[in-house]
């Protein structure tokens, strides 16, 4: 059905071999000679790294490309993480919306029957939720009620 799964560990050691192999292949050392020297004749002929980016940065046109370039790179980035804190936000947005929608109907039960119970002591009105109810163990225990 297939080659198994590799580890991490194991692929990036194959992955290390293949490319040991392929540099000792005689084609792949004469490509990278070539490649190499390519590069030194234009650092050559331009001076230093350096002076090179000063030259190709001089010309306005090589100029303005690469700033298109970069600006067209950071505006990907920032879509790329716009998308991201947009999908974060809507997700937090409906969580929060359904916990709002599950406190409100809670709030409309509770009141459902308005201020209807009234208090012996103050001779209020209060909501069911607003009383707790108290027996005459509970209240002794409290020190509340006395009995003799």
């Amino acid at each position: 059905m297939g080659l198994p799964k590799l580890s991490a560990e194991e692929a990036r050691k194959r992955r290390k071999e293949s490319r040991r192999k392929w540099r000792m292949k005689p084609e792949a050392k004469q490509k990278r000679r070539e490649t190499e020297k390519k590069r030194q004749t234009i650092y050559r002929a331009l001076g230093k790294s350096e002076d090179c980016r000063k030259k190709y940065r001089s010309d306005p046109v090589k100029y303005e490309r690469e700033m298109a370039l970069q600006r067209e790179r950071r505006a990907r980035k920032r879509q790329n993480d716009q998308i991201g804190s947009d999908r974060k936000r809507l997700r937090l947005d409906a969580e929060s919306e359904v916990l709002w929608d599950k406190t409100l109907s809670k709030f409309l039960q509770a009141i459902s029957d308005g201020p209807i119970h009234r208090c012996i002591c103050c001779d209020r009105l209060w909501f069911k939720h607003s009383i707790s109810h108290q027996s005459k163990m509970g209240l002794q225990k409290k020190k509340i009620l006395l009995v003799p």
